[in-house]
């Protein structure tokens, strides 16, 4: 394995608790890794392998969440990191999309992957439908949330939900790994994608590093985990380190 010389995963989250959880899966298998509570790099981030950021927008207008994360990923960017992390709750609670195309804006991106599955934990998508322990998100009491409800169990309508309600719907387009609907425009896509197990998700982080250009993806815990692992099969963390 070859020692990296660029930081490897730039990480990007609504609140500090996600910016911890998904950095905690790099740290925990010796990549250098920097978490910052606020928006910006934290100090000594050039010398990280994975650097995660609270951008701190979870009770954000959209346009205040556009312009902090949009901030963010170019800063990101500029260190050269070779996978964008959006960290983004497992039953897409909140507002899932804002963050991700303000991201695909900041890196003048065409697409990017959504996958919020997290089987370990019991979400897991099948068929384009959010599952939690089997059972559609809608008909469970994370679904019927009061400060959050979710209307549909169907990850794209979840999306384009969000995406409505932040006036962004005419932005982007968003799309199942099974919609064959043609984007005829030059919007950028958002492809939601299934995940019913572990190896579904080690699957998908294996198809991210393989990718030689910066790759830009939206998942919860599950899709950190997956990474991390696949990471630490081709490169050697430069030296063991807590998460700082």
């Amino acid at each position: 394995m070859n020692e990296s010389t660029t930081p490897l995963v730039g990480i990007f989250a609504d609140d500090l608790t996600g910016a911890l959880d998904a950095a905690a899966p790099f740290a925990a298998r010796g990549f250098r890794t920097l978490v910052s509570p606020t928006s910006e790099l934290p100090v000594g981030a050039e010398g990280a392998e994975v650097i995660s950021v609270n951008l701190g927008t979870r009770h954000l207008d959209p346009r205040a969440i556009a312009e902090r994360t949009h901030q963010a990923v170019i800063e990101l960017g500029k260190l050269g990191v070779k996978i964008l992390l959006n960290k983004i709750d497992s039953t897409l609670r909140g507002n899932p999309g804002i963050e991700l195309l303000a991201a695909i804006n900041a890196v003048s991106g065409d697409h990017a992957v959504l996958c919020s599955a997290y089987p370990q934990n019991l979400r897991t998508i099948a068929d384009g439908v959010l599952l939690v322990d089997g059972i559609p998100v809608v008909d469970t009491d994370v679904g019927q949330d009061k400060l959050s409800p979710l209307l549909s169990s169907r990850v794209v309508e979840i999306l384009a939900s969000s995406l409505e309600r932040a006036g962004l719907a005419d932005r982007v387009h968003v799309r199942g790994a099974d919609n064959g609907m043609a984007v005829t425009d030059l919007l950028p896509v958002i492809i939601s994608l299934d995940a019913r197990t572990e190896d579904d998700l080690s699957g998908l982080a294996r198809r991210l590093v393989n990718t030689g250009s910066t790759t830009l993806v939206a998942g919860s815990a599950g899709i950190s985990i997956a990474i991390a692992d696949e990471l630490s099969t081709r490169w050697q963390p430069r030296r063991a380190s807590p998460l700082h």
